[in-house]
C-alpha cells in the first residue's frame, strides 16, 4: 500500500475547532497545546538532523495518509513542508505525494517519466504555478528527481485536482488522447467529436455563458455522458477507469462553474466548490 503525503491548498485545521462539542477558552487551548505541540527546531530542507520531528514516528505509526496544509507561496511554510517530507519519506517508509493540481495533468506528467522525462520537469509540467513559481519549491523537485536516481525507493506522485491543464498540458493534449483511445468505439461523426471537443473548455471555465447558446450546453452535456459510457467498452479496463474518472473531473468542474456563473453578486462558495470537493475526495481515493 502507498504511504501518502498529500500537498494541498485547503486548510483543514478548522475542522478540530467546529468539531468541538463547547468552545475552548484560551487557557484550555494553551494547556493542549503544550501537552500536545511538537517543537521544531528547523524548517530548512536542507537540516537532515531529524531528532525534533522523531515524535512523528508515534503519532503516525499507523497512517497511510498525512495531509499538509495550506500553501499560496509563503516561502518559509514551503520550506518546513520539504524538510517534513524528507522526514517522511526517509524516516517512515512514505512514497507518495499527492498535489491539488490536475488528476489528469499527473497522469500526463507520470507517463512521461516513464517515457525519460526528469520527474522535476514533469512536475513543473503538471503542478500550479504558486508552487512551482517560488524559489523555494525548488529542493522538493531535486529531492524527488534524485529519489529516481540515488538508489532510495523513488517518490512517485499523482493529481487530485478536477480541474484540466493546471500546468503546461492543455485542452489538445486531451483532446488528442481522447480521440486516441476511444477510436472504432464512438459513434459520433469527426464534426460532432470536433464541437465536443472545442466544447470542453468553454464549460470548465468561470466566464459568463461560455457555450454561447443552449444548444451547445445540451450537446456538451449530452456527449459527456456518452464518453463516460463509452468507457467502460474500452478494451483495457485499467484505461477505461482513468477515463471514467477524467470525465468526471469534467463534469463536476463544469457544474461547479455553472453554480459560480449562475449565483449572482453574494457567490456562496460552499455551494460553487461542493462538485469539485467532492470530485477531489473521489479522485482521491
Amino acid at each position: 500500500m502507498k504511504k501518502c503525503i498529500l500537498l494541498i491548498y485547503a486548510l483543514l485545521s478548522n475542522y478540530l475547532t467546529y468539531s468541538q462539542s463547547k468552545e475552548w477558552n484560551d487557557s484550555q487551548k494553551i494547556n493542549w497545546l503544550k501537552q500536545n505541540a511538537i517543537k521544531v527546531t528547523s524548517v530548512s530542507p536542507a537540516d537532515t538532523n531529524f531528532s525534533d520531528l522523531a515524535p512523528l514516528k508515534e503519532v503516525f505509526k499507523n497512517v497511510n495518509i498525512v495531509m499538509l496544509g495550506e500553501s499560496h507561496g509563503e516561502g518559509n511554510i514551503i520550506s518546513a513542508k520539504i524538510r517534513l517530507i524528507k522526514y517522511l519519506h526517509e524516516q517512515m517508509g512514505f512514497d507518495m505525494i499527492a498535489f491539488e493540481s490536475g488528476f489528469y495533468d499527473f497522469h500526463k506528467a507520470n507517463a512521461d517519466v516513464k517515457n525519460g522525462m526528469k520527474a522535476d520537469t514533469a512536475i513543473v509540467n503538471s503542478l500550479f504555478g504558486m508552487w512551482t513559481g517560488t524559489n523555494e519549491f525548488d529542493p522538493l523537485l531535486k529531492y524527488v528527481t534524485d529519489s529516481y536516481t540515488n538508489g532510495n525507493k523513488p517518490i512517485s506522485f499523482c493529481g487530485f485536482d478536477d480541474q484540466i491543464s493546471t500546468g503546461n498540458y492543455s485542452s489538445s493534449d486531451l483532446t488528442k488522447d481522447i480521440e486516441k483511445d476511444f477510436s472504432g468505439i464512438t459513434p459520433l461523426s469527426l464534426e460532432d467529436r470536433k464541437l465536443f471537443y472545442s466544447l470542453i473548455p468553454k464549460g470548465m471555465s468561470p466566464q459568463n455563458n461560455p457555450f454561447g447558446n443552449a444548444n451547445d450546453s445540451l450537446n456538451f452535456y449530452t456527449d459527456l455522458s456518452l464518453y463516460l459510457d463509452l468507457s467502460n467498452k474500452i478494451k483495457d479496463k485499467e484505461v477505461g477507469s482513468y477515463w471514467i474518472q477524467v470525465l468526471k473531473c469534467i463534469e463536476a468542474e463544469s457544474k461547479s462553474n455553472s453554480i459560480y456563473r449562475n449565483s449572482g453578486v453574494d457567490k456562496q462558495w460552499y455551494k460553487i466548490n461542493n462538485p469539485r470537493d467532492e470530485q477531489m475526495a473521489d479522485n482521491l481515493i
